[in-house]
């Protein structure tokens, strides 16, 4: 192929290469035709077919999806769960690749060689006085695009059935129970779209072009955040994920498994710890800390 461009540049010439190797004619052709399921034909610079999302449209399926930022395609998260890989800049993303293929996907840490300091060292929380809230403890996640879809896939992956979701703000709480488990979670243009079948939501999770830098500025997710909410005996009563966007609105609220209620929001009496697994899971895998005993000393729900 190499050849092939050196000629055609040397020689003014015209190639044209037919090929089931979409990756290869991404990185090596001037334009591209590219004949989707139904026999439309797409025409355009690779950039442009890329931007436009035709090939993530044309040729996502169950297994592979198109990644427009690397130009790539990747294997969708299987069931083999999350692992923390520690290795450096050259071994890291050949392990990731490996442990795709058997359904594993890494958690986004520090890329910290063996004996170095990891950048994600354990964190301590921040105290918030909340109007319509009270007291919380806040715990602020990284915010790059890798990091926020992890969560996004980790969180309506594992615990769809039991988490609701939506917007919480003065005068208005919306909290949505998913149907189904998500059938796709893709990404597009810095867009997260999570799709239940019958209906999904997006949340601009990373650099957003489309719309030009200032309301790509606005709508990313600028901020992100584990927390929990305490009672007036100092023992925490619920537990969630927060993200807001650039002019700090919130974007979406995850009201995660809580030990005092079922999943249809009923009181639960005795208390059910196990359920605080999810706020566990993340804590580690997002702050690198332990399960704080805190948690398991609360006696019931509250409102806020």
């Amino acid at each position: 192929m190499g050849l092939l461009r050196r000629l055609a540049r040397e020689r003014d010439l015209t190639v044209v290469v037919s090929t089931h190797d979409l990756e290869l004619a991404l990185r090596v052709a001037d334009r591209i035709w590219l004949l989707a399921p139904g026999g439309i034909l797409h025409a355009g610079t690779p950039e442009e077919l890329t931007a436009r999302g035709v090939i993530g449209a044309a040729l996502d399926g169950d297994e592979l999806s198109f990644d427009p930022a690397s130009g790539v395609f990747v294997l969708q998260a299987g069931s083999g769960g999350c692992v923390r890989v520690t290795a450096d800049d050259v071994h890291r993303p050949l392990l990731e690749r490996a442990l795709a293929r058997e359904g594993w996907r890494s958690s986004p840490v520090s890329h910290a060689g063996a004996g170095e300091p990891s950048e994600r060292s354990p964190m301590s929380h921040t105290v918030v006085e909340e109007q319509g809230n009270g007291t919380l403890h806040v715990w602020a996640l990284p915010t790059d695009e890798q990091t926020l879809l992890s969560l996004v896939k980790d969180i309506f992956e594992k615990y769809w059935e039991h988490i609701w979701f939506g917007v919480l703000v003065q005068g208005a709480a919306w909290e949505v129970a998913a149907p189904n488990a998500p059938e796709r979670i893709s990404l597009y243009d810095g867009y997260v779209t999570v799709d239940f079948g019958r209906w999904h939501f997006h949340l601009c999770i990373g650099e957003h072009t489309a719309s030009g830098p200032e309301l790509g500025r606005i709508r990313r997710c600028s901020r992100a955040e584990l927390y929990r909410r305490i009672g007036a005996d100092g023992s925490p009563t619920s537990w969630g994920v927060r993200l807001f966007n650039g002019r700090d609105e919130q974007m979406m609220t995850v009201m995660l498994p809580n030990p005092f209620l079922t999943d249809r929001q009923k009181i639960q009496d005795p208390p059910a710890f196990a359920q605080l697994a999810a706020w566990d899971e993340l804590r580690a895998t997002y702050l690198g800390l332990e399960p704080d005993p805190l948690d398991r000393t609360g006696k019931g729900f509250a409102h806020g």
